[in-house]
């Protein structure tokens, strides 16, 4: 009895973890986002290293969790291709993101932004993948 309180804790704990680790990103991301674009705006009220730590202890966490997941192949295949659409869109932001940040470097800016939108992708697949 007490062993399945403690599973359904730790699943709770998990659940609660990945949740708090995806919001945290995404609102980590946009603050950083807006902090670039319109210096001062979000830094004069609120140190974004607090936010970042959070980011990476429900991190660090969320990737180190021990579970076996048993996927069919069909939702393997889904899943797979959800990760390409949503690497490529990354990747395709973070271009246009890189070059808004070096665009009076001309032509340099330009092959800085493409060769950061490949490298992110790359970094990107390889920790993703499986293998």
């Amino acid at each position: 009895m007490a062993i399945v309180k403690a599973q359904q804790y730790k699943k709770l704990f998990l659940l609660i973890n990945h949740t708090t680790f995806n919001v945290a990103l995404v609102i980590y991301l946009v603050v950083v986002l807006v902090e670039n674009i319109y210096k001062g705006v979000v830094s004069n009220f609120f140190n974004t290293n607090w936010l970042l730590g959070l980011v990476l202890i429900t991190g660090f966490l969320d990737i180190s969790k021990n579970e076996n997941k048993e996927a069919d192949t069909e939702n393997n295949k889904i899943k797979t291709w959800h990760k390409y659409f949503g690497l490529t869109v990354v990747s395709i932001l973070v271009i246009l993101f890189s070059y808004y940040k070096t665009w009076d470097l001309g032509w340099l800016g330009v092959v800085f932004s493409i060769l950061s939108g490949i490298i992110f992708f790359l970094v990107s697949q390889l920790i993703l993948s499986d293998a």
